[in-house]
């Protein structure tokens, strides 16, 4: 029911479970997942503020899919402030991902990193797809010494830097017309074998162009 984001069911079956004895977190978590995939985060957050009056945990998982609701609602306000209220729960990577791509998707740099770094206080593991997606919300304002920052970042931490990160990256430079380091990360992912797209050449020739440095974009 939950994978094909049948909500009405699902909160059907959850308030009858509320009416009975019956108190079980696998409904729960369902029913809020049911909500995240039909686009109902208004409905997602009640059940999650009425699951603790029916003696029910909340969990990593509710948890996560409550703040997926609130991605794909474009919430992302809410969605970082529900990380950080239930911090008492076990937060997972799922919904720290879920949090950071919020935050990106509304050009939120400063609480993507803010969110990076709850990672490590919370002992959570991001992984190239989370940093993609903080160094993607820079890229948005052009925070390119912020991008290059956490492009270091993934390689202290052991992370193997992607395309889609150093992209990215390329972006933020270009944006704010950094044009040596726009071409100097596209050399390093051409150095390391990294695939980079038509956006990121497309990038750094529009950063010589507006440099007067079109010798640079034929190297």
């Amino acid at each position: 029911m939950a994978k094909a984001g049948k909500w009405e069911p699902a909160l059907d079956l959850f308030s009858l479970m509320s009416s009975s004895d019956v108190a079980h977190d696998t409904i729960s978590s369902a029913t809020i997942s049911a909500c995240e995939r039909s686009g109902q985060w208004t409905t997602a957050l009640d059940i999650l503020a009425r699951m603790p009056s029916l003696r029910i945990v909340v969990d990593s998982v509710a948890l996560a899919s409550a703040i997926s609701a609130l991605e794909k609602g474009q919430q992302w306000e809410r969605a970082v402030s529900l990380l950080f209220e239930e911090a008492g729960a076990k937060v997972n990577y799922v919904g720290l991902s879920a949090a950071i791509s919020s935050c990106e998707k509304a050009g939120q740099w400063e609480a993507a990193c803010e969110l990076l770094r709850y990672a490590t206080l919370a002992f959570i593991k991001a992984d190239a797809v989370a940093f993609g997606a903080t160094i993607a919300a820079c890229s948005r304002t052009g925070e390119w010494q912020q991008a290059i920052g956490l492009l270091q970042q993934m390689e202290l931490e052991h992370i193997r830097r992607d395309g889609v990160a150093c992209t990215a990256a390329v972006t933020a430079c270009t944006n704010s017309a950094a044009w040596s380091e726009a071409i100097s990360l596209v050399g390093s992912m051409l150095a390391e074998m990294m695939q980079a797209d038509a956006f990121a050449y497309s990038a750094v020739l529009s950063a010589c162009d507006a440099a007067e440095r079109w010798e640079e974009a034929m190297v």
